[in-house]
């Protein structure tokens, strides 16, 4: 009969799949994220793990690895508005191991995205592709409009676009208000944020579900930015077509297969 795994043994075991998550964002040749770039977090119980501020994602070491309280996080967020300093303050407080090093000022992304959608992964990089669409008066477009199936599969019929605002407590507040309104909207959770002049978060059950989301969010910016430059706007999916792949039982299964999640049930359909 097998043992179950200790509190810190889990912990350990997830901070290695978070490096290991980091590692492959951070490639170079893969586009999401250079130097300092970019950050990743998974839910771990009551805790959350997060990459500390300063790090490296292609060379991020366990030591890197910040363990913080993401309820502390959300009654901090629900207590504001805070300037930089106390913000700062309150996030070095959520962390479980006062001697450690800090989380990423983005932190609050990963936690309000956990807490929001029930993601277990995500992952925040800045790829020239998508940050170049970003930082245009296309980004709407970009957010609305998927061009290819397989976008639709991966990313999900719409991103959540975020205006750009301020990191830190503006940031957080934002993509809270997003999310929220995304999901009234659409009636359901985004699997891809896109923060205006700024970057991208990818959402998932899994590490490999949110480095998949993340290369598809770059290969569709590329589709984006090549069919704009053939003259004219890119000519998208009809509404029929981006309903038809988004509910497709075929579909479900290849996103879950890829991502090493478990199999769809019928409520996935519903």
């Amino acid at each position: 009969m097998s043992v179950p795994m200790t509190d810190d043994a889990v912990l350990r075991v997830k901070a290695s799949e978070l490096v290991d998550l980091c590692h492959a964002l951070g490639r170079t040749h893969d586009d999401l994220a250079i130097l300092g770039e970019g950050n990743a977090a998974t839910v771990v119980g009551d805790r959350q793990l997060v990459s500390a501020t300063g790090s490296e994602l292609a060379s991020l070491t366990s030591e890197q690895v910040v363990a913080i309280r993401p309820a502390a996080v959300l009654d901090a967020l629900a207590s504001g508005p805070h300037d930089d300093a106390v913000w700062a303050a309150l996030m070095a407080d959520a962390r479980t191991d006062n001697a450690g090093p800090r989380a990423s000022i983005e932190g609050p992304l990963h936690v309000i995205a956990g807490a929001i959608t029930g993601c277990r992964w995500s992952a925040h990089t800045h790829p020239v592709a998508v940050t170049a669409i970003l930082a245009s008066a296309q980004a709407r477009r970009f957010a609305d409009e998927p061009l290819f199936p397989d976008q639709i599969v991966m990313c999900g019929p719409r991103a959540c676009l975020i205006p750009y605002v301020d990191p830190g407590y503006p940031l957080a507040r934002a993509t809270d208000a997003a999310i929220r309104s995304f999901h009234a909207e659409a009636g359901v959770w985004p699997r891809l944020l896109l923060l205006q002049n700024h970057g991208m978060v990818a959402l998932g059950e899994t590490a490999r579900e949110v480095l998949n989301i993340s290369l598809m969010a770059v290969k569709a910016a590329r589709i984006f930015l090549a069919a704009s430059s053939l003259g004219g706007p890119p000519t998208p999916l009809s509404a029929a077509n981006i309903a038809r792949i988004d509910g497709r039982a075929d579909e479900h299964l290849r996103r879950r297969l890829l991502a090493d999640a478990p199999e769809p049930t019928p409520e996935d359909f519903s």
